[in-house]
């Protein structure tokens, strides 16, 4: 059988949606199916074997964000705030030390936003649908066929 299937998967999506184009027989004789779609043992359209929905990888990613966010918040936790008290009173922070906490708290937020951004991509991941060798199915004739007799290889 020829055939092919539609390989672009969506969130929730646990089906693999076929259609066949050919039937070959042995003696190397065929039938046109025009597109005639599969499907499984109960009839529904599509099959569905195996489905990887990427928990793992998601959750593990969910988790690094928060990670990554925490991180973002402690780079900008100093930043402004390290005056000094002595007996003499508030000595203010020279302008060194508040360029240095300007950049750092920067930093950290750009690079915590670029680290959020990348991993968001891999969050919206499709599931992966996997149809083993050796899957039984059926093809759902949707126009007459033409049988000459029974087939004799």
């Amino acid at each position: 059988m020829v055939g092919s299937y539609q390989s672009a998967s969506a969130y929730g999506q646990e089906r693999v949606q076929i259609s066949w184009e050919r039937l070959i027989f042995p003696n190397a004789s065929s039938i046109e199916l025009a597109g005639m779609p599969g499907a499984d043992q109960s009839g529904y359209a599509g099959f569905a074997d195996q489905i990887d929905h990427h928990y793992l990888q998601t959750f593990g990613t969910a988790l690094l964000m928060s990670t990554i966010s925490a991180g973002q918040m402690v780079g900008q936790l100093t930043a402004f705030g390290s005056g000094t008290y002595s007996p003499y009173g508030y000595a203010p922070p020279s302008h060194w030390t508040l360029a240095g906490e300007a950049a750092g708290g920067g930093a950290s937020g750009q690079l915590g936003q670029f680290g959020q951004q990348s991993l968001q991509q891999g969050m919206n991941r499709p599931p992966t649908l996997k149809i083993r060798a050796g899957y039984e199915f059926n093809v759902m004739v949707t126009r007459d066929l033409v049988l000459v007799g029974p087939y004799k290889g």
